[in-house]
């Protein structure tokens, strides 16, 4: 959960650097193509490589993004892979993460847009609206009792 819930805030992190505009109907290609590439970690501690390339498509999420973590981070090996959705809902723009906890399966692997029940049990996402030169977004809150969670 808070792998998790870093990598959402990693991958928000990332919309802003990029400077996106408003988002719309025709922004979700733009923004899966504005996110498709290498990115590199710059932070102290931070020797991690984010790969995201197009997924094979089908017709209902043509944006989909294989992305691969790869590196170290504060001295950890850290070695993820999974898939973003990206779809339009509304007048925003939905991320989507599912993780693959298969370390064989890469972006090329006829399996990398099927997930196992765990895999998919284990997705976050957050909604992201255009606001200022970028996005801003939430991740939806989860009720446990007496405490909320992100």
């Amino acid at each position: 959960m808070k792998r998790a819930r870093l990598l959402t805030i990693a991958l928000a992190g990332i919309f802003f650097a990029a400077g996106l505009g408003a988002a719309g109907a025709d922004h979700v290609y733009d923004l899966a193509a504005i996110l498709s590439g290498t990115f590199k970690g710059v932070t102290p501690g931070n020797d991690l490589r984010l790969d995201l390339r197009p997924a094979p498509a089908d017709l209902q999420h043509q944006h989909d993004l294989f992305l691969e973590v790869t590196g170290k981070y504060q001295g950890e090996v850290v070695r993820r892979q999974g898939l973003l959705r990206l779809e339009q809902q509304g007048g925003a723009v939905y991320l989507g993460y599912i993780p693959h906890f298969d370390a064989t399966v890469t972006s090329l692997s006829p399996d990398a847009n099927r997930f196992t029940e765990t895999e998919a049990n284990a997705a976050c996402g957050i909604s992201l609206k255009a606001q200022g030169d970028g996005f801003a977004g939430e991740t939806p809150r989860v009720a446990t009792g007496s405490r909320e969670i992100l």
